[in-house]
């Protein structure tokens, strides 16, 4: 699973920080902590069956860097080689998603669109449902300019039959990204019916913001409320609780709000946002003395808490 590119519907969220992208839903890691958040869409290749190439056997095999390398030198010789694009764009996805520096996974994202794009046009690809579900996946992970396109091949993919965990919860966060977020809703529903036990409750914190977006509270409490039951991550609880708070404030329940913010306190006391959030409940009930006490506190945290500076410079004087 990779990460999330949604933007927050509860006023003055953090950016970044403990939002959950896409918590791993088997791939999509997001290779900073916070990013992890996000859902690990995207980093469990599938297998493939049928015939016995070198490279089908490679690819089963998880040597990723062997299947670009085989395929490269196929398509030396032969730059239409069906089953060379195809692996090659395969490899050089997974290979990018997993690459630490930026300009290294653009790169092979880049390398992944023209080998898979190539494939599309190549009579007799192999794996055609496989090839526009990895090309889908990675027009999501080129960026928002690309997500229209990542809609149309996940899409394909799932009508052609295939059917890796991820691909709803994609279609999901990309339409989302597009402010399509009843259709962001749907597949969330949908990727909740199909995931699995391990998967589940990253797909619950994303459907949670899917819910909030189309003013679905109830919706979006029930799943954050399901995934504390279940989550065992000290980390992911967090983020899950500070996603419930931010639930109930953007509903209008403070109280709720601070019941959850103060038994996260007590629980991890090192939670920048817990205390922010505090301090907005606090200001929205006139108490700008002790609202201000939070915001310094989370600062005390987290230095960089631009939220809790940005709240303070308007209140300050």
């Amino acid at each position: 699973m990779v990460y999330s590119r949604g933007k927050s519907t509860v006023p003055e969220r953090r950016g970044g920080g403990t939002r959950i992208l896409f918590l791993v839903l088997g791939v999509l890691a997001l290779a900073a902590a916070a990013s992890a958040v996000l859902v690990l869409l995207g980093y469990s290749p599938f297998g493939l069956r049928l015939g016995d190439s070198e490279l089908l056997s490679l690819w089963n095999a998880g040597d990723y860097d062997a299947v670009f390398s085989a395929a490269d030198s196929i398509l030396e010789s032969d730059p239409l080689d069906p089953e060379g694009t195809t692996f090659g764009g395969f490899a050089a996805f997974y290979t990018g998603i997993n690459a630490v520096r930026t300009d290294e996974q653009e790169e092979s994202l880049q390398t992944a669109t023209r080998l898979l794009r190539r494939a599309l046009v190549i009579p007799n690809s192999p794996f055609p449902a496989e090839r526009d579900y990895v090309l889908g996946k990675t027009y999501f992970h080129r960026g928002a300019d690309y997500m229209d396109l990542s809609i149309r091949y996940l899409e394909r993919a799932l009508a052609a039959g295939h059917e890796s965990a991820d691909a709803r919860t994609y279609l999901g966060l990309a339409n989302a990204e597009l402010g399509r977020h009843e259709a962001s809703v749907d597949w969330f529903e949908q990727s909740l019916a199909h995931a699995g036990p391990q998967d589940i409750d990253a797909v619950r914190l994303r459907a949670a913001e899917a819910y909030v977006a189309v003013g679905n509270f109830d919706a979006a409490t029930s799943a954050l409320t399901a995934a504390l039951l279940s989550l065992d991550d000290d980390f992911l609880l967090l983020v899950a609780r500070n996603q419930l708070a931010e639930v109930y404030l953007a509903s209008g329940d403070n109280d709720s709000a601070r019941s959850v913010l103060e038994a996260t306190i007590d629980q991890y006391p090192e939670s920048a946002d817990a205390y922010y959030y505090l301090g907005v409940i606090y200001d929205d009930a006139g108490d700008i003395v002790l609202a201000r006490d939070y915001w310094r506190r989370a600062r005390e945290i987290d230095p960089n808490h631009q939220d809790s500076l940005r709240r303070l410079a308007n209140r300050e004087g």
